[in-house]
């Protein structure tokens, strides 16, 4: 959005979790990645080369038919058969049919080498996205409610005269420093969320 857009009211973050499993977001991985699918389609047109490479071996026929023009005589009719001998030149075919089959064999290879590197980008995301998860409940469970709690009891010890200003001041702070650090561990979580939906492919539903 432009610069000088205002920004707006705050609103609280979505909830930081994963709902997907690995074997999830391992189909949906399989189904988007650009890179699989183009690694698909390179070993179909591999295939096709390769059978056609193999019916090269087979002779072709040719079938013809013709009419002579005759000037003294009556006009006649004509069929010419024709048949390629490719065993004549058979380590042509074959070298070609080699050729097919190693440009396959890659393909396959490509695309093992693209859903190796996919799955591995989708594991690696996952674990940083559920440690984010586990960071944000750390301070979302105990850390803040231990800070509000001591900060209730240290104003309270201060209104009785048990505590005095600079401990109230301090108590104030840390619990402003928990809720910066949580709203930290959030950004990573969405920073860890985007960086799953990229590995996956598609954008993964909060459900």
């Amino acid at each position: 959005r432009p610069p000088e857009s205002p920004l707006g009211v705050p609103y609280d973050a979505p909830t930081a979790e994963v709902r997907q499993t690995l074997a999830e977001l391992t189909e949906l991985t399989l189904k988007n990645r650009p890179e699989i699918a183009r690694q698909d389609g390179a070993i179909e047109r591999a295939t096709t080369v390769l059978a056609l490479a193999r019916k090269a071996h087979l002779p072709d026929f040719e079938v013809t038919g013709a009419r002579f023009f005759n000037s003294e005589r009556r006009d006649g009719f004509g069929v010419l058969l024709s048949v390629t001998l490719p065993f004549a030149y058979r380590e042509k075919y074959d070298a070609g049919v080699a050729e097919a089959k190693a440009r396959l064999n890659a393909s396959k290879a490509d695309l093992r080498a693209a859903k190796d590197t996919a799955l591995v980008e989708v594991k690696r995301a996952l674990v940083r996205a559920q440690t984010a998860v586990e960071l944000v409940n750390l301070f979302t469970q105990t850390h803040i409610p231990q800070a509000e709690q001591l900060l209730a009891s240290v104003r309270l010890s201060y209104q009785t005269g048990k505590a005095d200003f600079l401990s109230l001041i301090e108590s104030l702070r840390i619990v402003e420093q928990v809720h910066l650090e949580q709203s930290g561990a959030t950004a990573d979580f969405a920073r860890a969320y985007a960086e799953l939906e990229r590995a996956v492919g598609q954008a993964l539903p909060r459900r």
